[in-house]
């Protein structure tokens, strides 16, 4: 493939970084871009293992806490995440898995699980949800350093 046509694909001013880092050449350029493409689908793979393991962690350690449903109780009225606004975007996101799901009258927590995207995860962790669900997520992490003075290993460092 000629550079004007890849240029044209992928736009000019995405590949200007490419052709910086190669001084210009234009082959070069378009074989580190190929190279970003091979590397950005080994990261998406080991992310997206990553958030499966961490969901699979945070649901069996809620479960064992909150029981089967602790996802969609958290969100009810009486709910741990329900009251609380600093919270209020989680819930949402929760909230429309949940009706998406109950009006496809196929609602399942594990189907409610694997609706939630990974930024649902990661604010588990978060000062307001990791105290309203209950301060016991740092479990997951059996090999998780001890914390000291100097460095603290606690929810925010996650």
């Amino acid at each position: 493939m000629r550079y004007s046509e890849f240029e044209e694909l992928f736009s000019a001013k995405r590949m200007q970084k490419y052709l910086a880092a190669c001084n210009n050449d234009t082959r070069r350029a378009m074989t580190l871009y190929r190279y970003n493409l091979k590397l950005s689908q080994e990261m998406f793979t080991i992310i997206s293992c990553f958030e499966v393991v961490l969901r699979n962690r945070i649901d069996k350690e809620m479960v064992s806490q909150r029981g089967n449903d602790w996802l969609r109780d958290a969100i009810l009225p009486n709910g741990a995440l329900y009251y609380d606004r600093r919270v209020e975007n989680t819930r949402k996101i929760i909230e429309k898995a949940y009706n998406g799901l109950m009006r496809e009258g196929n609602y399942s927590h594990s189907k409610l699980l694997s609706e939630m995207e990974f930024g649902v995860w990661k604010y588990m962790f978060s000062n307001a949800a990791y105290a309203l669900m209950g301060q016991r997520l740092l479990r997951i992490f059996p090999n998780k350093p001890t914390s000291s003075r100097q460095h603290r290993y606690d929810n925010t460092y996650v």
